[in-house]
């Protein structure tokens, strides 16, 4: 750089102001070109474009999170197990009804394994870094926090501990050209993992029953900008269990629990586990049972259909690989509450449901799909699992066809609970040629009694008129359960055994419509007392007239009478109470 030199002029006594001046100007001149000339040189040595210099810290490495691998495909596979590392659903159970103690279930099972994430279940060697561009995802829902640990590849010494969440992309200052380890976590919350980021551990009471999503990888970093994309993996064995209760007509209470185990009893054990996990070799150790699922935490099943809370899904996520064997796997309920019709609580504890399951072991990554459809339980009396309460057509419900809670009722509704022979509706027409009884949820689970079956019945065991004697009464004959069978007493006193009640039936419909005809009447303080059964059955005599069930009580003072149970006919217009038996008559022998 040249400096300008500037020649002052010599000054006499004639000149002196204007020297002055002049001396003012100079100096300002001068000042003002030194100024320019550091400001220039400054420039110049911070130009980027300047070959011979390095950005100080400008090396910035961004994480970003672009979903959940998805576990894989559907397709059939032939065998049970999914060790096979192959991917698609295999059954895991047959489908079959098998009975609960308290209620019965159809049961069913299946498996889905996946190659896409066959490299989580051995060590952290195996695991992706960068982008798994082979896998399907599905976007991280904004706001779940997940942390990311970033380490010096050679030194190992923490560079930074971030507290993330999904939708905000954290830039991460680092130094260029240096290689970096890194590892994150999430169990798919709103809360973050806590990690000891030096021994890598995170403790298995955080993870219990947790979807818990992994990966970790390598960068080396270039000077500027550092993109990575993140995809988060599964890293634990979900099972989820549909709890399905409308073929027990109430819907699942948040008192309710579930567990996935093996054994029976005492000898009932969880393969739920949960343990601690090292980021550092993708490893659980310290295995422990996790905590029984309550209903509370359980999801209402997506179109599952029937009346809200009826239908749920219960997820299970375990970090063990047990093997589970053949016709072993069980689940247990607890305690499970369901919620009536008429608002009381049905509560079975203990309750523990069999699979014919062929042998497998859960596989970190996939997924399982266990079913249990519950069925209310009948009363076996002379071989038939007969309905323990009357069939009733329920408007105010999804389920429609349905079973009254309790046979202590004194008011049948003239038009949902006698039924014309054989009609879809209880006030429909015969010509429907519809089995009531096999509508009821699940579908042909339960038939109409033919004649011969309930001919069959013979003359009740008991014959009972305490329901009350006044206007109102209700009686009722009684059959004793067949020799091995336990009364269940979670049901309600009077539906333990075969009770009938007696009824009456519809009129076929007049010019004034129909009524109620022979019902249960007591009059004078019981003094005076009578009332018919009439139970409609399969069995048509002819186009017009089908067989019933009749049996009649009446007093007189002191002086009470039952008539012989029989057979009898009469016109399909007819409104009859309905008494429905199992299609198959198993399982609660």
């Amino acid at each position: 750089m040249k400096l300008t030199i500037i020649r002052i002029l010599k000054h006499t006594p004639n000149n002196m102001k204007n020297i002055y001046t002049l001396k003012n100007i100079n100096r300002l001149t001068v000042l003002s070109i030194i100024t320019t000339f550091f400001i220039s040189c400054s420039s110049r040595d911070e130009n980027p474009a300047n070959p011979t210099t390095k950005p100080a810290e400008g090396t910035v490495l961004t994480f970003n999170i672009t979903g959940i691998a998805e576990e894989g495909n559907m397709t059939n596979i032939a065998s049970a197990s999914v060790s096979n590392k192959l991917t698609g659903v295999s059954p895991m159970a047959k489908n079959e009804i098998v009975s609960a103690g308290g209620f019965d279930v159809i049961t069913s099972a299946e498996g889905l394994s996946t190659s896409m994430n066959t490299g989580l279940m051995a060590t952290a060697s195996t695991f992706s870094s960068g982008t798994a561009a082979a896998a399907a995802s599905t976007p991280m829902q904004n706001g779940i926090k997940y942390r990311l640990l970033i380490y010096d590849a050679v030194s190992n010494a923490l560079v930074k501990d971030v507290d993330g969440t999904a939708g905000i992309v954290p830039n991460i200052q680092v130094d260029g050209g240096k290689q970096y380890r890194w590892y994150i976590i999430s169990t798919n919350s709103t809360v973050s993992p806590t990690v000891n980021t030096t021994t890598g551990m995170v403790s298995g009471s955080s993870l219990a029953n947790k979807d818990i999503l992994y990966n970790q990888g390598v960068v080396t970093t270039q000077y500027g900008q550092n993109n990575l994309n993140i995809v988060f993996r599964h890293y634990t064995s979900r099972i989820d269990v549909k709890l399905d209760t409308r073929g027990m007509f109430g819907s699942i209470n948040n008192t309710s629990t579930l567990e996935v185990g093996t054994g029976t009893g005492s000898s009932f054990a969880s393969i739920i586990k949960t343990g601690d996990l090292n980021l550092f070799t993708a490893t659980y150790t310290n295995l422990q049972d996790a905590p029984a699922v309550t209903a509370a935490n359980m999801v209402n099943t997506t179109g599952a259909g029937g009346a809200v809370g009826a239908t749920k899904t219960a997820t299970f996520y375990t970090v063990s690989s047990p093997t589970v064997p053949a016709n072993n796997l069980r689940l247990r309920m607890g305690t499970l509450d369901l919620t009536m019709d008429n608002n009381t609580t049905r509560s079975f504890t203990n309750s523990i449901v069999p699979y014919s399951n062929a042998s497998f072991t859960p596989v970190l990554t996939s997924k399982y799909n266990i079913n249990a459809q519950l069925v209310e339980s009948g009363v076996r009396v002379k071989g038939l699992l007969w309905a323990r309460t009357n069939l009733t057509y329920n408007t105010s419900q999804p389920d429609q066809y349905r079973f009254k809670v309790n046979n202590e009722y004194a008011d049948p509704d003239k038009d949902l609970d006698y039924w014309n022979w054989m009609s879809a509706t209880p006030t429909g027409s015969s010509s429907d040629n519809v089995d009531p009884c096999s509508r009821i949820y699940p579908e042909n689970t339960w038939r109409m009694p033919t004649s011969t079956e309930f001919n069959s019945l013979g003359d009740p065991d008991q014959k009972n008129e305490n329901y009350g004697l006044l206007v109102g009464a209700v009686y009722s004959a009684v059959w004793n359960l067949d020799t091995g069978n336990s009364v269940n007493a979670a049901y309600p006193e009077k539906s333990q055994n075969l009770f009938i009640p007696l009824y009456g039936y519809r009129s076929t419909p007049g010019i004034l419509g129909s009524s109620i005809v022979d019902s249960p009447v007591g009059l004078v303080a019981g003094l005076l007392g009578a009332g018919s059964a009439y139970y409609g059955t399969s069995t048509a005599t002819s186009a017009s007239n089908a067989n019933f069930y009749y049996i009649r009580y009446f007093r007189l003072a002191f002086l009470v009478g039952w008539s012989n149970s029989e057979i009898k006919n009469a016109a399909k217009t007819e409104g009859r109470s309905v008494r429905c038996v199992r299609s198959i008559s198993v399982p609660n022998a």
